[in-house]
């Protein structure tokens, strides 16, 4: 018997999910449905949730974006399973940041969190594979599918 697939939304898919527009939003919409009903399992990455949040509350609050995107975000929340991050998944993604380093190809500056480190580190702690429009980053650490 075939394992269930597990994906974790990175930032690109999970912004696209709480979309105004229904032609940027149905379609990954429809593809986590067809999924889930094929047995899947779709973790939201707090990680990319927070990325997502902040700019869509920065937004919202300085009128630019309608707060029905904050809404639908949250929403996400029932449809998917939130991932919260771990003391072992923050320790893995240490080690990702460091060896990054080492190799001479690191994600993001010096000083900088790394969030990509951290949404591999999630995804490799739950084997799933990232749902993501940056698979370069990712892809080093997990399993990535591209959404475009």
């Amino acid at each position: 018997m075939p394992m269930a697939t597990t994906y974790l939304l990175d930032t690109g898919p999970l912004g696209l999910l709480a979309h105004d527009r229904p032609a940027r939003r149905i379609p990954i919409q429809a593809w986590i449905v067809q999924e889930m009903s094929a047995g899947a399992t779709v973790y939201i990455s707090e990680v990319a949730d927070y990325e997502v949040r902040r700019e869509l509350t920065r937004l919202t609050r300085s009128g630019q974006l309608p707060a029905s995107r904050l809404g639908r975000l949250d929403q996400l929340a029932s449809l998917c399973t939130y991932l919260a991050v771990s003391t072992a998944m923050w320790r893995r993604a240490a080690d990702y940041w460091a060896d990054a380093r080492l190799q001479g190809m690191p994600t993001a500056g010096g000083a900088a969190l790394d969030a990509d480190v951290l949404v591999a580190a999630q995804a490799s702690e739950v084997s799933a594979t990232v749902v993501t429009n940056n698979p370069i980053h990712i892809g080093r650490w997990a399993p990535v599918r591209v959404w475009t």
